[in-house]
C-alpha cells in the first residue's frame, strides 16, 4: 500500500478549480510557479476523499480557505509579475 494513493491535499484541487474558473493573466509556463507559491502560502487540508472534507468542515471553514486561497493567488501573481519586470530577458 502506498499512503500517497490514499490521501491528498484538498487545497490543491481547490486551487486548480479556481485557476480554471478564473485563469490568471500569466504566461502558461508560469502557472506551475504560481501553484507552488500559492500552495506554500495556504495550509494543506489532507483528506482521503473530498466528501470527507464536505462532511467535516463547516461553511465558515470553507469560506476561510477560499479567502486565503484567493489572497494567496493574488499575492503570488503580483510577485511573479514583479519578477518578470526585473528579468525581462528570461
Amino acid at each position: 500500500m502506498h499512503l500517497s494513493d490514499d490521501i491528498h491535499n484538498l487545497v490543491e484541487g481547490m486551487l486548480l478549480d479556481e485557476l480554471n474558473t478564473h485563469p490568471p493573466e500569466l504566461p502558461s509556463q508560469e502557472w506551475a510557479d504560481l501553484c507552488c507559491l500559492v500552495l506554500n502560502k495556504v495550509p494543506p487540508r489532507y483528506v482521503r476523499h473530498d466528501v470527507d472534507a464536505v462532511y467535516y468542515m463547516s461553511d465558515d471553514e470553507w469560506d476561510h480557505i477560499q479567502r486565503k486561497l484567493r489572497a494567496a493567488i493574488k499575492e503570488s501573481i503580483e510577485f511573479l509579475r514583479g519578477q518578470d519586470a526585473r528579468h525581462p530577458e528570461e
